[in-house]
Order: structure tokens, then C-alpha cells, then sequence
């Protein structure tokens, strides 16, 4: 979906995979989805936007299980 599209209702347009090792994960879904990736700061540590390779429009994030995520398992959250 482009910029400029109207996502249907009810659309998902956000995942966010939540790691212990979100570098490993990133690197995985480069070499096998085709997806690019974009550090974002966290201070201290780099998640990642996971961007389309048609439209380089970021669609999904990898992070590190840290915080409050700290004890989640590895899982897609929508």
C-alpha cells in the first residue's frame, strides 16, 4: 500500500516483532524476506524499522525484548 492509499478497515498496518535478539532477527528477515532495515536510536541500542523493498516504506519493526518487554516471549505484536 502506498502513502497516498486508504487502508480498508480492520487492516493491520503495524507489526512489531518483539527478540532477546532483535540484530540476528533483523539480519534473518533482510537475507530472506527481502526487507531493508533502518536502525532507530533507543539510546544505547538500536531497534529496527523493517522496510518494504518495492516502496522502502517502513511496515513492520524489529526490537529488543527490554523494558517492559523484558521477560515477553518472542512473538509479532500487531
Amino acid at each position: 500500500m502506498s502513502i497516498d492509499e486508504k487502508p480498508s478497515i480492520g487492516a493491520i498496518l503495524w507489526h512489531d516483532l518483539t527478540v532477546p535478539d532483535a540484530e540476528a532477527n533483523r539480519k534473518f528477515y533482510c537475507e530472506v524476506v527481502g526487507w531493508k532495515s533502518e536502525p532507530v536510536d533507543m539510546g544505547g541500542y538500536n531497534d529496527f524499522n523493517m522496510n518494504a523493498p518495492d516502496t522502502g516504506q517502513p511496515i513492520a519493526a524489529i526490537c529488543h525484548a527490554r523494558g517492559q518487554n523484558t521477560k515477553a516471549p518472542p512473538q509479532w505484536l500487531i
